[in-house]
């Protein structure tokens, strides 16, 4: 698949340089971003921004405020957005979790892994929250293989099936390994690759549903005193169930390495935004700004029509 990129241009109260936050659609023009890590400071405030506009907009928020925290997952449900977990490294005494994924079916909020506690521990359990009921429930009875103890990773229900990639095993090791989970049959089962590309393994990317895909944009390896930092962008079909690197047709600059970034969608768009990146100083640069990748726009359209004539190989 080809897609074109560019970097948005933006005005209003910017929000500052943040990752590690919540970034959410709550209408066919705004997404939410909640929270995070900017600098050396913890935050919990609430920014919008207007993807038809280009403006941002802080918003005031009262009554009942959590605590400054980044590692959130968070989603949306008719009119309220749901957030979840989340670190601040000054609280060390303070019990959940972070790092952790939530994904949306119906009324239902599936938390999967994650970081526990103010540890190294990581988790493989499955949740189920009853958005009615406000009810947690853990789902222990399943059949099959689970993933293993994970934190940093992805996770998407489509079609009533969750799919998990990636992250940083109990080990510290970073994978590249898929599963799905069937909410109906509360079956796991691991997802071979024999005869498609799959992602290298990373930690901390960025994804979002669009349409029966997951797109996944950039991310880390961390290991054995090796940082890279990624800026590929792959597709994983749910009906093929294969992943396809994607080609890019910009006249901007390409979309710079990054993790612990957000994206969501919007439309016929998937925006990027923040995240930090280990630098050349070995030091890590936390970022802001926001790139809007387009998958249907004319000029995409024309390329795809040349590609498949054989028209395309590289650009």
């Amino acid at each position: 698949m080809i897609f074109s990129c560019d970097q948005v241009e933006t005005e209003g109260e910017r929000i500052r340089d943040n990752c590690k936050l919540g970034f959410v659609k709550v209408n066919d023009e705004e997404i939410y971003a909640i929270c995070g890590s900017s600098g050396f400071e913890i935050i919990n405030s609430v920014y919008s921004i207007n993807v038809k506009q280009n403006t941002w907009k802080y918003i005031e928020t009262t009554d009942d405020i959590p605590t400054p925290r980044s590692g959130i997952s968070a989603t949306y449900y008719k009119g309220k957005i749901y957030m979840f977990g989340g670190f601040n490294r000054i609280q060390h005494n303070q019990k959940g979790r972070h790092s952790h994924s939530i994904a949306r079916c119906e009324d239902k909020l599936y938390l999967f892994g994650g970081r526990l506690d103010h540890s190294i521990s990581r988790s493989n359990d499955l949740w189920k929250y009853s958005i009615k009921k406000n009810k947690w429930k853990e789902m222990n009875n399943f059949i099959g293989e689970k993933p293993s103890k994970r934190s940093s990773h992805i996770g998407h229900i489509i079609d009533r099936t969750l799919y998990i990639f990636g992250g940083v095993d109990n080990q510290d090791i970073v994978v590249n390994d898929m599963y799905q989970y069937s909410i109906d049959s509360k079956t796991w089962s691991k997802i071979f690759f024999r005869d498609s590309i799959v992602p290298s393994p990373r930690s901390s990317p960025s994804s979002t549903v669009f349409g029966s895909s997951i797109i996944l944009f950039g991310g880390q390896y961390a290991q054995d005193g090796i940082r890279l930092d990624f800026n590929d962008i792959f597709q994983f079909d749910s009906v093929t169930q294969k992943w396809k690197q994607l080609k890019s047709y910009s006249n901007n600059s390409e979309i710079p390495k990054r993790s612990c970034h957000v994206c969501e969608t919007v439309g016929s768009k998937v925006f990027i935004y923040g995240g930090e990146v280990y630098n050349d100083n070995k030091r890590y640069a936390h970022l802001n700004d926001i790139w809007a990748i387009d998958f249907t726009s004319d000029l995409v359209k024309d390329l795809r029509k040349m590609e498949k004539k054989g028209f395309l190989v590289d650009f």
